[in-house]
């Protein structure tokens, strides 16, 4: 590749594989070096997807969405099921609780 250049082509990528393929497997022929690559890359079935992005039971989030831990003022927003009580939830609550 160029210097400074972001991106290479395909021969340069082949390129790049022969010369990975002479530093993987020194003790072999660089064609047999190669072939050897390029066997291990086809058995390992291409590239992998991690679980990024999934959300796991107990993160930071279900504490702070857990309306019955709520207290104060914000206790009366929300009903027994946890859902917003709309404007009940956001007028001046007596100190007896009701609306």
């Amino acid at each position: 590749k160029d210097k400074g250049a972001r991106k290479i082509n395909f021969n340069q990528f082949l390129d790049a594989l022969d010369q990975l393929a002479e530093v993987k497997y020194p003790t072999r022929t660089p064609e047999e070096a190669t072939a050897a690559l390029y066997a291990g890359m086809q058995k390992s079935g291409g590239p992998k997807v991690r679980a990024t992005g999934t959300t796991t039971k107990g993160t930071i989030y279900d504490k702070l969405t857990d309306t019955s831990q709520y207290t104060g003022a914000h206790k009366h927003r929300f009903d027994g099921d946890g859902r917003g009580r709309g404007k009940a939830g956001r007028d001046v609550i007596s100190k007896g609780g009701t609306p």
